[in-house]
């Protein structure tokens, strides 16, 4: 079975930033407290905009170059971000289905996804969300005409966290475990872009350009040669926490409905000789529905969207909040350009 890659339509919206490289229950649970522990670490612990080097700790992830932005990139980048919030803003409940496509030119040719998922993602305002792979194929090899062969393997699951505002439940459908990790009081209710999703449940530019560097690149070409209607966002972590993930990210915005079509990430080994990246695409999606609807997802969501903790023969392991003892400084990278709030 062959799933070839399917190319950008800017009719598909989505509104989603992955879990990158957090397939374990444990790394998914823990990448949520860590973001909520980090966040609060602000102020005088961070080192200012301005300090050179000496003020970050010697072992950090390597940072891409990113040029400072001129006065004209800057305007054009904060009207991108003020105009893709004041969209986000307004979306109560969101769902959808996606595919998702993992290069790894160590173990596939260039340009051959190791693995296709298919997925759901659902969300209600302000903090219910489902991430979900339903099925995933892998990478057999290339077949007499050069075509690359897949399979889905048996008892192969993909990703599955759910959260309800207050716990993050992560199941691993292979071995039938389901941890649930009590979330910070800092992460309950409306701070879930603190989330390892941050681009997913609503954009605060405000905290978008505090956790990362973002500049927009030109639209890419679509078939007839003339660039697609799409802007395109690149941002770079600027923290350990989001840096030991993804390397960048690029995210292609709509012209049309200004929310993302399509996403790329990059992993934190990819190099131009070394393709180590997600791309994700949407289909099906639906934001907010009719009163009658919304009256009954408002009661049924729990149920229908958000599921309840599995039973039969799944272990479930409970993880109640401790706060720490002490917070360290929060790590941030050195700034290589691009723009300062």
């Amino acid at each position: 079975m062959y799933l070839a890659p399917v190319r950008l339509h800017v009719s598909l919206l989505a509104l989603v930033l992955p879990l990158v490289g957090l397939s374990s229950p444990t790394a998914v649970a823990q990448s949520f407290t860590d973001r909520a522990q980090q966040s609060a670490e602000r102020g005088a612990e961070r080192p200012a905009a301005g300090q050179g080097n000496e003020a970050f700790p010697a072992a950090q992830p390597p940072q891409l170059p990113l040029p400072p932005l001129s006065p004209q990139q800057q305007a054009h980048l904060d009207q991108v971000l003020n105009y893709w919030q004041a969209k986000t803003e307004k979306i109560e409940r969101y769902r959808s289905d996606f595919r998702r496509w993992q290069f790894n030119s160590k173990e596939a040719p260039p340009n051959v996804a190791i693995t296709v998922g298919d997925g759901v993602i659902r969300y209600m305002k302000p903090d219910h969300a489902v991430f979900r792979v339903d099925q995933v194929v892998h990478f057999q090899g290339l077949d007499a005409n050069n075509q690359p062969q897949y399979q889905q393997l048996e008892n192969s699951f993909g990703e599955f966290w759910v959260c309800d505002g207050k716990t993050v439940q992560v199941r691993d459908r292979n071995k039938k475990v389901c941890e649930i990790v009590e979330l910070p009081p800092e992460m309950q209710g409306t701070d879930i872009f603190n989330s390892p999703l941050p681009f997913v449940f609503g954009v605060q530019r405000d905290k978008v350009l505090e956790r990362f560097w973002v500049r927009t690149l030109d639209p890419p070409p679509g078939p007839d040669g003339k660039p697609l209607e799409v802007y395109v966002i690149e941002a770079f972590p600027k923290y350990q926490e989001d840096a030991v993930n993804y390397k960048k990210v690029q995210v292609f915005l709509d012209g049309k409905d200004f929310l993302p079509a399509s996403l790329a990430v990059f992993l934190p080994n990819w190099r131009p000789d070394n393709d180590q990246r997600e791309v994700f695409e949407f289909t099906n999606r639906e934001a907010e529905w009719s009163m009658i609807d919304r009256i009954r997802e408002l009661n049924l969501f729990r149920e229908r969207f958000i599921p309840r903790e599995p039973g039969g023969d799944w272990k479930v392991i409970r993880k109640p909040y401790e706060p720490p003892a002490e917070n360290p400084p929060r790590v941030a990278l050195p700034e290589s350009g691009g723009q300062r709030r």
